[in-house]
């Protein structure tokens, strides 16, 4: 009777009927208080409904009963770190570390990163499952180098495991090991052709490498599989329009929308693509078709405002005001008041978003330019961007045969014909990866040098303050190198002024340049202090940083930069790359 009772009581659990499933534990356990199976189910079922104190008692019965049982071990533990600390739980877990993988993964998903460094370091003989489960954790938490050398003894020891094998490519690619990625997703490929994450990937790891044409191929077997997938279709429309194929760039984002046409995601890029390419009169007509159904989503009334501002401003600002808005319309909305000289309303929205946005790189970017503009300090004082911006001279550190070996490699690396759409570069392209990429020469003599670059810029800042220009958060924190890119200018080129979203720091490395670099005009020149949009008395930047060969420039990742225009033959090769504090 109490059997048929629990079977009756587990699948009303399973199908979610909660309090019916309660009802017949509350009654079985009532009879037999004892039963491990009535406390454990039950108590799986409080947690299930976020009721952990509950689930504790009864979860607590059923470890006592049966402490060597790894199912109600697991539950138990699970549960208890909810409304306990690690240590806590750390009695019933340590036992099962060695032979029980869900438990094994339970407990390192507690641990901080100094915690799993000093489990990876102490670890002697790890079963390969436990190097995976500690790899897959690091690559969740971004680490991906710690999480390569851990997949990659998982691999030499079980290389047929699918999972296994397909997370080491996933860490290849992520860490510059693009041949590597690329070779084992064909070998995953030929195991499992119909995969889609599988194509898909070697697609982004070739269009990384800069192969852009066989990129497209995997590209496009991947959308054969998963027709209308948004960052597969961005994907290759981005590599269509980087090779000028503009009509093919258009045709894959508009065969992607009829596949799935409610994706915010491609519709954004639908219209960026539509404005990018001077289709305007297409980018209003979508937009209307979707305003009439509905609010427009953040991403897309932004994408509207910008286009309507040159010919209709109060539209633009009306769009912005009437949006339900969240950071980014918010950000946007602050400035379009500046560019009106709304400087009341951009204060006062300024400090209305100042508990949701006060550690975004965007609106500490545009209060800085509230100040220039309200003439608190017609200029920042000198002293606080020479020590806030920080050059170093890399070549004490790098031979001229690395640095024109680093030269070659990146110039290789950009192939493509078309600047990228949507980025700051203007006459001129830009690649991804090549800060990680294992075919990069100097890599590891580069990364030692840029690494020791930003120990001694923390170190300088550490006691510093700033009565003008904001500090970065950088003081007690782990400083990683997030991604790097390199852009090449051609003559005219520049990078129109611009801050960088994701990280604490920036810097750009200059690989090579013109001859001549202008001192009279600044030609060339780094400058800071200038917003991306525009005003209808501009500002001059405040400060400026003549470029040269060798030369890392380190600054924080919230100061509007941009690179001043400059007439010349000879290309302008940097890298440029983002710091975040951990």
């Amino acid at each position: 009777m109490l059997e048929q009772a629990l079977q009756k009581a587990m699948l009303l659990q399973r199908n979610k009927n909660f309090a019916e499933a309660e009802t017949i534990y509350v009654s079985l356990i009532a009879q037999a208080p004892n039963d491990v199976n009535c406390r454990y189910l039950f108590g799986t079922l409080l947690h299930e409904q976020h009721r952990y104190k509950q689930a504790h008692t009864h979860l607590s019965i059923a470890y006592r009963l049966v402490p060597n049982n790894a199912d109600v071990v697991y539950a138990f533990s699970k549960n208890a770190l909810k409304i306990q600390s690690k240590s806590d739980v750390l009695h019933a877990i340590t036992p099962f570390l060695n032979i029980n993988r869900k438990i094994f993964r339970l407990y390192v998903s507690t641990l901080s990163i100094s915690e799993l460094n000093v489990l990876v370091t102490n670890a002697v003989n790890n079963r390969f499952w436990q190097n995976y489960e500690l790899g897959k954790h690091f690559y969740n938490l971004q680490y991906f180098e710690e999480a390569r050398a851990l997949i990659s003894q998982a691999y030499r020891v079980s290389p047929d495991e699918e999972d296994i094998s397909t997370l080491l490519a996933h860490c290849l690619s992520k860490t510059g090991y693009y041949s590597d990625a690329i070779k084992l997703y064909e070998s995953l490929a030929r195991r499992s052709p119909k995969n889609f994450d599988v194509h898909f990937n070697r697609g982004v790891a070739l269009y990384n490498r800069g192969e852009r044409e066989l990129a497209n191929q995997s590209l496009k077997r991947a959308l054969a599989l998963k027709a209308g997938h948004a960052q597969a279709s961005i994907y290759l429309s981005t590599s269509h329009y980087e090779l000028a194929n503009i009509d093919e760039s258009l045709k894959t984002l508009e065969t992607a929308l009829e596949k799935t046409p409610n994706s915010i995601v491609l519709q954004a890029a639908w219209i960026d693509l539509l404005i990018q390419t001077e289709n305007i009169d297409d980018a209003e007509q979508y937009i209307s078709s979707l305003s009439r159904s509905r609010q427009l989503e953040e991403p897309i009334c932004i994408l509207f405002s910008r286009l309507c501002w040159q010919r209709d401003k109060c539209k633009s600002l009306s769009l912005l005001q009437n949006h339900d808005y969240r950071h980014s319309v918010g950000m946007e909305l602050i400035k379009r008041y500046l560019q009106l000289g709304y400087l009341e309303q951009a204060n006062k929205t300024l400090k209305s978003f100042y508990d949701i946005s006060a550690n975004t790189v965007e609106w500490k970017a545009l209060c800085h330019t509230y100040s220039r503009l309200q003439k608190k300090a017609l200029q920042a004082p000198l002293e606080e961007y020479r020590f806030l911006v920080q050059s170093f001279d890399l070549s004490n550190n790098l031979d001229q045969e690395q640095c024109n070996a680093l030269a070659l490699y990146l110039r290789n690396r950009h192939s493509h014909a078309t600047q990228p759409k949507s980025q700051s570069v203007k006459d001129g392209t830009q690649v991804s990866g090549v800060l990680f990429d294992a075919e990069n020469p100097v890599r590891d003599a580069l990364l030692r040098c840029i690494n020791q670059c930003f120990d001694e810029y923390q170190h300088s800042i550490e006691d510093r303050s700033c009565s003008y220009l904001l500090l970065p958060d950088i003081k007690g924190k782990k400083l990683k190198i997030r991604e790097g890119w390199s852009i090449n200018l051609a003559e005219g080129g520049y990078h129109a002024y611009h801050v960088h979203q994701e990280g604490a720091l920036s810097a750009v490395f200059y690989v090579d340049l013109p001859i001549e670099i202008d001192k009279d005009d600044n030609a060339g020149y780094l400058g800071f202090g200038v917003p991306e949009f525009s005003l209808d008395e501009p500002l001059e930047p405040e400060y400026v940083v003549m470029p040269k060969k060798g030369r890392l420039v380190v600054f924080p990742s919230h100061f509007w930069h941009g690179t001043i225009p400059f007439s010349s033959e000879t290309h302008r090769l940097t890298i440029a790359f983002d710091v975040e504090a951990l």
